[in-house]
């Protein structure tokens, strides 16, 4: 506990260190997913000399994900990662609004790479169920997106009640935001997993060698990473709500880099 002057020389070592892991894990991430976009803008132009519009998405997307991390970089500077006695009250309005910008920035960070995917599957495979499923997903994705960026614009009543501490502002309506965030995403992992993970039997199916098919499928199962993320951020989201002590938590980037 520190004097109420700000925090104490262990708190701001405490701090540091989280800060630390936060810009580690955002900086993978982000190495991760350039390398990965770039890859696939490069093998586009190469075979077809022109890009699509699911290319196009995906770039959006990317820089989607590129406001997610630059927001997560932003959060230590206003109070992310210090105990909950260390943190100022000059933070709170500042941290308040990144965390209103990353509700709005992370739908779209997530639903614009499946929406790419979902169009790049219907130009692989011509199927009739592989049409049906994509357009199922594409509906879901972007119903989902729409629903997560609309409750999380309006979680308070007035929208300025997220961060605004004035008396005027005292009678301010919001949700069970707990509530309203392990179910956003648990739609999102379980579309995570069925996109990800959908075009392995296809695969399996063609005739070509076996190895040739082990690796295209190692190469579409990647995807797995990202559901397994998914289910990282919904068990840190549980014990995040659950912490009497939340900003203070390990790692409190993993949200954001997942």
């Amino acid at each position: 506990m520190n004097d109420g002057v700000g925090p104490d020389e262990t708190g701001v070592s405490f701090a540091k260190k989280n800060a630390n892991i936060t810009y580690g894990l955002i900086g993978i991430s982000l190495i991760l997913q350039i390398t990965c976009v770039t890859t696939r803008l490069y093998g586009r132009l190469k075979l077809r000399g022109h890009l699509r519009s699911d290319d196009y998405i995906m770039v959006v997307g990317s820089l989607a994900v590129l406001a997610v991390s630059i927001i997560g970089i932003l959060g230590p500077k206003w109070g992310a990662g210090y105990h909950s006695e260390d943190f100022e009250p000059s933070w709170r309005e500042h941290f308040a609004r990144l965390t209103f910008a990353f509700n709005i920035a992370h739908p779209l960070a997530c639903s614009l790479p499946k929406t790419a995917i979902c169009i790049t599957y219907l130009q692989l495979f011509p199927s009739p169920k592989n049409r049906l499923f994509c357009h199922i997903f594409l509906v879901f994705t972007i119903s989902w997106c729409i629903a997560a960026i609309t409750v999380n614009i309006f979680q308070c009543i007035p929208v300025n009640g997220m961060w605004e501490l004035l008396p005027s502002l005292s009678t301010r309506k919001c949700i069970n935001v707990k509530v309203a965030l392990v179910i956003s995403a648990s739609f999102n992992s379980l579309s995570d997993l069925c996109i990800y993970l959908w075009p392995t039997r296809m695969i399996w199916r063609i005739q070509i060698p076996l190895r040739q098919r082990l690796g295209l499928i190692a190469v579409f199962c990647t995807g797995i990473l990202i559901c397994v993320t998914g289910a990282v951020r919904m068990w840190y989201l549980a014990r995040f709500f659950d912490s009497n002590d939340q900003l203070g938590m390990p790692c409190p980037g993993l949200p954001l880099a997942a």
